[in-house]
């Protein structure tokens, strides 16, 4: 049995005498986009193996072999958690110049060997468990994710003013209907982008299809929400999710994947929560919660939720 520890399997039968690493090609780095990644060059024998050898790391998913300290994000206990083979180049050795007739002017080239220069980038960030239990609206269900990003598009946003609440200061007198100005709200874009994703993820099958979870399209989310990424921090209801952008691919192999785009429209304060002009002198502008007239009491249970608050941990993972 030959087992490599580059594929992780015995290569027994496939054809490839060996698998070795150039000494002292073996290298780990940091940047600060992506955070850590490694680079080695393999020695595969014989040559014409080259582009298999290439296409088992890259369909295989297979992962860096050298264990990962928690310093290096890890920190699940799977020590290579994040690094998996993503590129391969392949350079072919010459090992000799055949001359079998003696003729100077013909020559065959002989290979013996083929060098694979590989990089291994993170991929694989974090499983995600749909959730259970009563209220959650999930099932039990598992999934990795890909590669995401995220990005916050700041945007003002605009609302006028009403008329009726406002007068000129030079004559007194109260301004009419197209004479209330605006005033600018400030908020944004929260967008997350997941790549190449299974067709079969929850994270597909519950947008789109028949068993869809388009109910919480315009909705806001339930808890407190820090992007994991970017690091900004949204309170409860500030993010009303927008439909769904779902764009399918296929790799070198055919395999079909998604990538999904979803954007979240920010709204300081909370988005059930509206404008009102001050109500006495002295007093400031505020943003208040609406409740129905009915009730006197002010209870909770009949504030108005315009964008009902509901849960979006599958989407934002802790929000």
């Amino acid at each position: 049995m030959s087992v490599s520890k580059w594929l992780g399997y015995d290569i027994a039968g496939s054809g490839i005498t060996s698998i070795a690493e150039e000494n002292g090609t073996a290298q780990e780095s940091w940047d600060i986009e992506h955070g850590v990644s490694a680079n080695v060059t393999l020695r595969v024998v014989p040559h014409t193996k080259r582009h298999l050898l290439a296409r088992l790391l890259l369909e295989g998913n297979v992962a860096w072999p050298y264990p990962l300290d928690d310093d290096a994000g890890s920190g699940t206990g799977d020590p290579n958690t994040g690094l998996v083979c993503t590129s391969a180049q392949i350079v072919t050795e010459k090992s000799k110049a055949v001359n079998p007739t003696g003729d100077s002017t013909l020559e065959l080239n002989q290979y013996a060997d083929a060098l694979l220069h590989l990089k291994y980038s993170p991929s694989k960030y974090e499983v995600h468990a749909g959730g259970s239990g009563s209220g959650s609206g999930f099932h039990e269900e598992s999934y990795v994710i890909n590669t995401y990003s995220e990005e916050f598009i700041e945007k003002i946003q605009y609302q006028r003013l009403d008329y009726k609440q406002y007068k000129w200061q030079s004559d007194n007198k109260e301004l009419k209907e197209n004479e209330a100005p605006p005033r600018i709200i400030p908020g944004g874009t929260f967008r997350r982008t997941f790549y190449r994703l299974p067709p079969a993820c929850p994270l597909i099958t519950k947008l789109t299809g028949p068993t869809a979870d388009q109910a919480r399209i315009g909705k806001t989310n339930s808890s407190a929400f820090t992007s994991s990424l970017a690091g900004i921090p949204f309170l409860a209801e500030e993010l009303l999710l927008k439909p769904a952008k779902v764009t399918s691919t296929n790799d070198f192999r055919g395999q079909p994947a998604v990538n999904l785009t979803l954007d979240w429209e920010y709204k300081s304060g909370g988005w059930n929560k509206f404008f009102r002009p001050r109500q006495a002198p002295g007093a400031t502008d505020l943003f208040d919660t609406i409740y129905r007239k009915k009730d006197s009491s002010d209870s909770p249970s009949d504030q108005v939720f315009i964008y009902r608050p509901t849960n979006m941990t599958m989407y934002l993972f802790n929000g």
